[in-house]
């Protein structure tokens, strides 16, 4: 029994073993790229925050289309990091985090031993006659000396390589981590667009009538030329848009009861988002929250993005000549109505209601519209710098990025890292001695 049990916990070890080794070694391409990244992003976001406070006199417009550009770099820095040639001048923190550091053992330095040279040996004809008879004669048959080679006693030094550590597993494990949120995030998406889907479902599409009629002439003055499929819910929901290349406008049932004024509000600020391209900023939005959710300062620039986004739509709605009072009323009159999940732009948001008010009812705000090409002029700034940004990789200062040594050696003789072959470190080798 014990061994049937401990059986499945040995296998189930050895496989999350294995899948942390994987992914670590995963990790060390990936991780890398990721946590440069996000760095860079922090410093994206705040340049869009300075510009974002120099252009608080501005449109709500230019605000929205800073943070915009700023979100959409933020999600182009890892594509172009891998992309784009690198060029080293950064320091080298990513290193420092990531890298284990190598450390090299640098040869001792050892004096060679002298080498035992044998006497020579004696020539019997020069050693004084022994004192015995016979002696001369033998001495006389014994052969000349002759040279003797011997092998001195240095050892050859054997260099042995020193063990590889094991790569560090806390890479893998975080990687896992910022991988398991971004998929939940994704998930929240997908889960947001389905449960629209499935009010769309039992939703009701308006094909002609008088919203059908104001529908129309209002997309011909913004100049829109998408189809907008438009639907009203029996629910008690807020109007909202969603959809990139078929875009979607959702009303409550109620709204085939309001007074004309008021539905013309309501439809030209829900146009206004299509005509903005706000349905595609915010899923762009979304994405790169879902990438960066370790970044607090993404989520900041979603949501002042967000902000500028409504009020954008708010001085179009004015600028058509709206009465700023009747619109603000009308937008408190949809508070009783109920909020979808984030996969739509609706309307009204409760939380940022009080200072789209006053914005609504001042008479110092900038409501000027920003141009096409300002637009293509802010997202050529945006990529150049992004690919600038991206092209700067962290380095050592020796053009050689995350890398580290320390030295180990012993005696007062060992000073900072030296190879077998560098200057300074002697080998010896075995030497022939001739000995006479």
């Amino acid at each position: 029994m014990a061994s049937s049990v401990s059986n499945p916990l040995l296998a189930i070890t050895t496989t999350l073993t294995t899948t942390l080794t994987t992914v670590a070694a995963v990790s060390a391409g990936a991780l890398p790229v990721l946590l440069d990244a996000t760095a860079k992003s922090c410093l994206v976001v705040a340049v869009a925050a300075v510009a974002a406070v120099l252009q608080l006199r501005a449109s709500a417009a230019v605000r929205h289309l800073i943070w915009g550009v700023a979100l959409f770099a933020c999600l182009l820095l890892p594509i172009l990091s891998l992309a784009v040639p690198k060029w080293q001048v950064l320091p080298d923190w990513l290193g420092a985090i990531l890298a284990e550091p190598a450390v090299a053992v640098a040869p001792v330095e050892v004096e060679p031993p002298k080498p035992r040279v044998a006497t020579p040996p004696l020539d019997p004809r020069a050693v004084q006659p022994l004192q015995f008879p016979g002696a001369n004669d033998i001495a006389a048959q014994l052969p000349p000396a002759q040279p003797v080679e011997i092998m001195s006693t240095i050892e050859p030094v054997v260099e042995i390589p020193a063990e590889e550590p094991a790569p560090a597993r806390w890479p893998g494990v975080l990687l896992i981590v910022w991988a398991g949120g971004t998929v939940l995030l994704l998930c929240r998406i997908l889960l947001s667009r389905l449960i629209l889907q499935r009010v769309l479902r039992s939703a009701k599409q308006v094909h002609d009538g008088q919203v059908a009629a104001e529908v129309a002439a209002i997309t011909k003055t913004l100049s829109l030329t998408r189809p907008i499929a438009v639907y009203t819910s029996s629910q008690r929901i807020t109007p909202m848009t969603w959809g990139i290349l078929r875009p979607r406008l959702l009303l409550p049932v109620e709204a085939l009861n309001w007074d004309s004024r008021r539905r013309q509000t309501v439809l030209l600020h829900e146009l206004a988002h299509i005509k903005n391209y706000d349905t595609v900023t915010h899923v762009l939005s979304q994405v790169v929250c879902a990438v960066y959710w370790i970044n607090p300062l993404v989520w900041i620039a979603k949501w002042r993005m967000g902000i500028e986004r409504e009020r954008a739509c708010d001085d179009l709605v004015l600028r058509t000549g709206t009465k700023a009072s009747d619109y603000a009323q009308d937008l408190l009159s949809l508070l009783s109505q109920r909020q979808l999940p984030s996969g739509a732009v609706g309307m009204l948001r409760r939380c940022e209601l009080e200072a789209r008010l006053r914005a609504i009812l001042s008479d110092r705000v900038n409501r000027a519209a920003t141009s096409t090409r300002v637009v293509i002029a802010a997202l050529l700034i945006g990529v150049l710098s992004t690919a600038t940004l991206a092209m700067l990789q962290a380095t050592d200062g020796k053009g050689k990025s995350g890398e580290s040594e320390v030295a180990v050696g012993e005696g007062d003789g060992a000073e900072g890292t030296k190879t077998p072959d560098e200057p300074g470190t002697k080998k010896f080798v075995a030497e022939k001695v001739t000995v006479l």
